[in-house]
């Protein structure tokens, strides 16, 4: 399941078109199906991970 955060984590965050998100997405689905996840699962934590916007925000690295 910590992968599964990670790509979504990674998905909500990256600059990319919708379409490509779409593509990245199917590709998490994929992903949980062939290794035994219940893709409802996978589903439910995106929109987890979606509704808490701070978990969204790209970060910045700052050099001081």
């Amino acid at each position: 399941m910590a992968a599964f955060r990670c790509y979504i984590n990674r998905l909500a965050t990256l600059p990319i078109t919708q379409e490509e998100k779409h593509t990245e997405w199917t590709a998490i689905l994929n992903m949980a199906k062939n290794n035994g996840f219940p893709t409802g699962k996978i589903v439910r934590l995106r929109t987890q991970i979606l509704k808490n916007p701070q978990r969204t925000k790209p970060t910045t690295n700052t050099i001081r």
